[in-house]
C-alpha cells in the first residue's frame, strides 16, 4: 500500500482497539511515504496523536509526547519492528508493527462479521475500497456479510453519485447520457476496470464487455443508439446476408477488435429499448430527434440505410415503412386477395409499433383508411337492378358516409411519394365504384321525384317536424339540434366521437326511428332548412324560421308542450362578452315545460365558404358549442334528435361550368338547357313546391359547380348533399319510455382493421316486429344479398359450467351495482372466444347490442369477477381499445379443467 488515508488508520486503529489486551495506547502501522494529513484524529471519541516515524529516536519522541500529554498515539513507521528497540515494541500494541491488514480494515470499515473471501481476492476492488473510504465512512453492512455485490455496489454508487444495489445492464445504459458518470467509470484504472467487467458479466451477461470496450473506445455517450442500432444489425430478417455479415466486421472497431455475439447484442438491445421508451415516455419525457438521428447516423457507417425500416428507432425507418406500405397497398389493389390486404394490414402494424408512429397520427388514419376501402372493394356487394330510391338512400345512410369520410381523407397529400401513388391508385378504384353508384343514385332520385314515390322507409326534409320531432317529443322533451350543412360523412364523425360521451342512440321500431332524411331539391340552405322548420315545402319567402316553428300548431299541440316550439339561430346562442351558451338557450334547454327546442349550428356550412381547401376532422369540440349543448340536453333529461338541412360536396378538383346569369346556385341551375356530362333533369312536384317551376338541373358529379370555388359547396343531387343524417339521441341518466331502446354501435365489418374479414352475429336485443320494411330502416337493410349470421352451437357449454362454480358465485359479489346479467357475460364471453380470444371495442358493442360507451364499464365489471387474485383472465387495452379473453387462464382459475 503506497498511501494511506484517514479512513484507513480509522479502521485498523478501531479494530485493534476492540482486541488488544495488554493495555496498550500506542498503535504502529506500517506505511509506506510521509503522513500529510492532522497531527490528531478522534476514534471512538477518544483523540488520538498521529505521528510519522522513520527511526527509533522519531519513536521515542512520539511516545514520550504522547505520555506527557496522556494521550493515545498512532506512529506511521516506514520502517519494520526490526530496527526499534525492544523497550519501544514493547509499548506498541501486539508489540509489533503492524502491516495493513485490508480484511481487518475492511470488517472494521463496514461493521461486518464476515468478509466474502471472493471480495479479498478481488485485489483491485479491494484496493479501491480501501484508498477511497468516505469522510463520514462507509454504511455498516446488512446481516453481517460483506459480499462481492456489496462491495461493488458501493464503489460504484461513491463514483458515479447512482444506488447500484440492483445492478442491471439497464443502468449502465441510462448513465450514458451523464458525462460524469460516464467519467468517473473511465477514471478506473484498468486493472479495477477489468475486475469490474468480469464480475459483471458472470452475474448479468457479456454484453458489459463489450460495452465497457466501447466506452473505452470514446463512444460512452453512445452506448443507447449502439444497442438500438444492434437490433436492427441483429434482426432475424437481416441476419445471414452479406450486409449482416459486412456490419458485424465494421463494429469490430468500436468493441476493440472483438467480434459481438448474438446473445450480447439482443440483450445490450432489449435493455437499449427499455432505456429509450423510459425517456421517451417518462414523465420528463425528452424528444426523440437527437436519439433516432445518432441510430440513423450509426446505420450510414455501417452502410445499412436501406434497412432502416426494420427498426423502430430509425427516423429514417418510419419514412421507410410507409414506403413499404404503399408497395403493399398497390399489390392488394392490383390482386385483391387476403394475404395481399394482410400483408397491407401487417405494414401499418410495423408503422404503429414505430416509436415516432405516436407523431404520425394523421398519416396513420389516412393509411388506415386506405386499407379500408381496399376492404371495401374486396368485400363489396353490386346494388341489385330492382334497388329503390329509399333503399339506395338507407344504403348511403348505414355505409356510404363511412366511404366518403375514407375518400375525402385520403385525398389528402402524403410525404412519401410510394404511399401517395398507392393512395392515388385506391382513390382511382374506389371513385369509379361510386361513380356508377352516383349515377345510379340520380338517376333514382329523377325517377322517384317525378313519380311523386312515397315509402315508409325514407323522410323528406319537411316531414321531419311531424314524424320524427313530434314522436320523440311525446316520449320525452326534446332538443332539435340541426348543425347546418351536416353531411353523412361528417355525422359519422361526430357520432363516433358523441357516442363516446356517454350518450346512446336510441330507436323505436313501431315508429321505424331511426329513418334516413332526403333534402329539397335543390338542396340549399334557404329552401331546405325552411322546409325543415315549417314542415311543408314553400317557395314563399315570408315569414321567419323562427316565427314558422315557433306557430306550428301541430307540433305545438301534438308534442303535448306547455310552451310553444322555440328556435335559436347562429345569432342567439352567445351573449355579447360572455362566454358559452347565452342565458336565453340554457334557460329555454333547462325548462321541461317546452317539449321542443330547437338550435341551429353553423359551423360546417360556414366552414365550406372558406377559400383555402383542405378536409378537417370533425370531433365534438372542434364545433364550439355542440358539447355544452348536448350537456345541458343531458342535465335537462332531454333526447336530442341529431340532424341537419342537407349536406355538402367538398372541392377536390372541380370543374365551373357556365350557366344563364343568376339563374344558378353553386350547385343548381334554373335555365334546363342541354345536359353536361354530370348532370341530370329534376322535376316534379317537390321541386315545383320548393322552387316555384318544375325543373331544375342539377350535378350529380361532385366536381362541378356553377359559382366561385370554395372548399365545399351544396344544392346538387348527389348522396352527399341530398341524404340528410338523423340521429335520435339519449344521454347517460335518462330513462327510455316504452318503444325506445339503445342501439348497438355500427361500423361496417370492412371498416375494421383489426380481424376486418371476420364478422360478428349481433346479439338480438329485442324480437322482430312484423314491419319487415320499417325494421329494416332500423336494423340493416335487404339491399344487398348477405349470407345470415348464425352462432355455431355447443359452444356455450364451459361458459354454463362457469356460473355454477362456486368461485365465480363468491367472485360476481365484487361487482359493481349487483354486476351485469348472466346473460350478458355469456355473451361477452362467447363473442370473444369465436374471434379467437380478442376483440376490438366497437365490434364488440354492435355484437352486444350495446351502445359504444357503455362497454367500458362492462369490462371492468366482469374484469371484478373473472380476474381472480389479480390474473387477466379478461384485459382491456384501452389504447389499442381491445378486450382479450385468456380462456385457458379463466379455466383454470375456476377449476373447469
Amino acid at each position: 500500500m503506497t498511501t494511506v488515508t484517514a479512513g484507513q488508520i480509522r479502521a485498523q486503529v478501531a479494530g485493534l482497539r476492540k482486541k488488544v489486551r495488554n493495555g496498550a495506547t500506542a498503535f504502529a502501522l506500517r506505511v509506506n511515504g510521509t503522513w500529510t494529513g492532522p497531527d490528531h484524529m478522534e476514534i471512538d471519541g477518544t483523540a488520538h496523536l498521529i505521528r510519522s516515524c522513520a527511526s527509533d529516536l522519531q519513536a521515542r519522541e512520539a511516545l514520550h509526547d504522547a505520555t506527557e500529554k496522556q494521550s493515545p498515539i498512532i506512529l506511521l513507521c516506514s520502517i519494520a519492528s526490526d530496527r526499534l528497540g525492544e523497550d519501544v515494541i514493547a509499548r506498541f500494541a501486539r508489540n509489533r508493527v503492524l502491516a495493513p491488514d485490508a480484511g481487518e480494515i475492511l470488517t472494521e470499515l463496514f461493521a461486518a462479521s464476515i468478509i466474502d473471501p471472493r471480495v479479498l481476492a478481488t485485489k483491485p476492488l479491494v484496493e479501491a475500497l480501501l484508498n477511497r473510504v468516505p469522510l463520514s465512512g462507509y454504511r455498516p453492512v446488512g446481516g453481517g456479510t460483506l459480499d462481492l455485490q456489496h462491495a461493488w455496489s458501493v464503489l460504484i454508487e461513491q463514483a458515479t453519485g447512482s444506488s447500484f444495489a440492483d445492478p442491471s445492464i439497464t443502468q449502465v445504459l441510462e448513465w450514458s447520457a451523464d458525462p460524469k458518470k460516464m467519467k468517473a467509470l473511465e477514471a478506473f484504472d484498468p486493472q479495477l476496470r477489468q475486475a469490474f467487467v468480469d464480475w459483471f458479466a458472470r452475474t448479468r451477461g457479456e454484453s458489459i464487455r463489450f460495452m465497457v470496450a466501447a466506452i473505452e473506445a470514446g463512444s460512452g455517450a453512445e452506448l443507447v443508439p449502439l444497442g438500438l442500432t444492434l437490433g436492427l444489425v441483429f434482426s432475424p430478417e437481416l441476419k445471414g446476408t452479406p450486409e449482416y455479415h459486412a456490419a458485424k466486421a465494421r463494429l469490430e472497431k468500436t468493441f476493440g477488435g472483438e467480434v459481438i455475439d448474438a446473445e450480447s447484442a439482443r440483450t445490450w438491445f432489449r435493455a437499449a429499448e427499455a432505456v429509450a421508451k423510459s425517456w421517451l415516455e417518462g414523465i420528463n419525457a425528452t424528444t426523440p430527434g437527437a436519439l433516432l438521428k445518432r441510430v440513423d447516423a450509426l446505420l450510414a457507417d455501417l452502410k445499412l440505410p436501406a434497412f432502416a425500416y426494420l427498426s423502430d428507432y430509425s427516423a429514417a425507418g418510419i419514412e421507410g415503412r410507409f414506403d413499404r406500405l404503399g408497395e403493399a397497398l398497390q399489390r392488394a389493389i392490383k390482386k385483391p386477395q387476403g394475404e395481399h390486404v394482410a400483408e397491407a394490414r401487417g405494414s401499418l402494424d410495423h408503422i404503429n409499433r414505430h416509436v415516432l408512429a405516436s407523431s404520425e397520427v394523421d398519416r396513420l388514419e389516412r393509411a388506415e383508411m386506405a386499407l379500408r376501402l381496399t376492404g371495401w372493394l374486396m368485400s363489396r356487394v353490386e346494388p341489385k337492378s330492382t334497388t329503390s330510391l329509399p333503399e339506395l338512400t338507407e344504403a348511403y345512410h348505414r355505409e356510404g358516409g363511412f366511404l366518403d369520410w375514407a375518400r375525402n381523407r385520403l385525398r389528402e397529400a402524403d410525404i412519401s411519394t410510394s404511399l401517395q401513388g398507392a393512395y392515388e391508385t385506391v382513390l382511382q378504384h374506389v371513385n369509379a365504384v361510386m361513380t356508377e353508384q352516383e349515377i345510379h343514385f340520380a338517376t333514382k332520385l329523377a325517377d322517384w321525384t317525378r313519380s311523386e314515390q312515397q315509402s315508409e322507409r325514407t323522410i323528406c326534409i319537411e316531414d321531419v317536424l311531424t314524424k320524427v320531432v313530434v314522436p320523440v317529443a311525446k316520449a320525452q322533451p326534446v332538443l332539435l339540434l340541426v348543425l347546418d350543412g351536416l353531411s353523412v360523412a361528417v355525422f359519422r364523425q361526430l357520432l363516433r366521437d358523441i357516442t363516446r360521451q356517454d350518450w346512446a342512440e336510441i330507436a323505436n321500431e313501431d315508429l321505424g326511428l331511426p329513418r334516413p332524411v332526403l333534402a329539397t331539391l335543390p338542396s340549399v340552405t334557404q329552401i331546405s332548412r325552411r322546409a325543415l322548420f315549417l314542415g311543408k315545402l314553400s317557395p314563399s319567402k315570408s315569414g321567419t324560421e323562427q316565427g314558422e316553428f315557433k306557430n306550428n300548431e301541430f307540433l305545438f299541440k301534438a308534442s303535448g308542450s306547455a310552451n310553444r316550439p322555440k328556435l335559436f339561430l347562429k345569432g342567439d346562442l352567445q351573449e355579447e362578452g360572455h362566454g358559452g351558451i347565452a342565458s336565453e338557450v340554457r334557460k329555454a334547454i333547462g325548462d321541461k315545460k317546452s317539449r321542443v327546442v330547437g338550435v341551429v349550428v353553423n359551423a360546417i356550412d360556414d366552414q365550406l365558404d372558406g377559400g383555402d381547401q383542405y378536409a378537417p376532422t370533425w370531433s365534438i369540440d372542434r364545433i364550439t358549442p355542440l358539447r355544452e349543448l348536448l350537456k345541458l340536453a343531458a342535465d335537462a333529461e332531454r333526447l336530442v334528435v341529431l340532424t341537419s338541412d342537407h349536406g355538402h360536396v367538398l372541392d377536390l378538383g372541380s370543374t365551373k361550368l357556365p350557366s344563364a346569369k343568376g339563374s344558378f346556385g353553386d350547385r343548381y341551375r334554373l335555365n334546363t338547357d342541354a345536359l353536361a356530362e354530370g348532370e341530370i333533369h329534376i322535376e316534379g312536384r317537390r321541386v315545383e313546391q320548393a322552387l316555384g317551376q318544375k325543373q331544375i338541373v342539377l350535378p350529380w358529379s361532385a366536381d362541378i359547380r356553377y359559382g366561385q370555388k370554395k372548399r365545399g359547396y351544396h344544392g346538387g343531387a348527389n348522396p352527399q348533399e341530398v341524404v340528410v343524417p338523423l340521429a335520435i339521441l339519449s344521454g347517460p341518466t335518462e330513462t327510455l319510455a316504452t318503444g325506445w331502446r339503445e342501439m348497438p354501435f355500427y361500423e361496417p365489418t370492412w371498416w375494421r382493421l383489426a380481424g376486418a374479414d371476420e364478422s360478428v352475429a349481433p346479439a338480438e336485443v329485442a324480437p322482430k316486429k312484423p314491419k319487415v320494411e320499417v325494421v329494416a330502416a332500423v336494423k340493416g337493410l335487404e339491399l344487398f344479398d348477405q349470407p345470415d349470421a348464425t352462432e355455431s352451437a355447443g359452444e356455450a357449454s364451459w361458459v354454463d359450467a362457469l356460473f355454477e362454480t362456486t368461485i365465480y358465485q363468491a367472485q360476481a359479489k365484487l361487482a359493481v351495482r349487483g354486476g351485469p346479467q348472466k346473460q350478458v357475460v355469456a355473451s361477452l364471453l362467447e363473442t370473444i372466444e369465436r374471434r379467437g380470444g380478442s376483440i376490438m371495442k366497437a365490434p364488440l358493442a354492435e355484437a352486444l347490442g350495446m351502445p359504444l360507451f357503455r362497454i367500458d364499464g362492462l369490462v371492468q365489471n366482469v374484469s371484478r369477477i373473472l380476474n381472480v387474485d389479480g390474473y387477466e383472465v379478461l384485459s382491456f387495452d384501452r389504447a389499442a381499445e381491445t378486450i382479450t379473453l385468456n380462456t385457458s387462464l379463466l379455466k383454470a382459475q375456476f377449476e373447469l379443467e
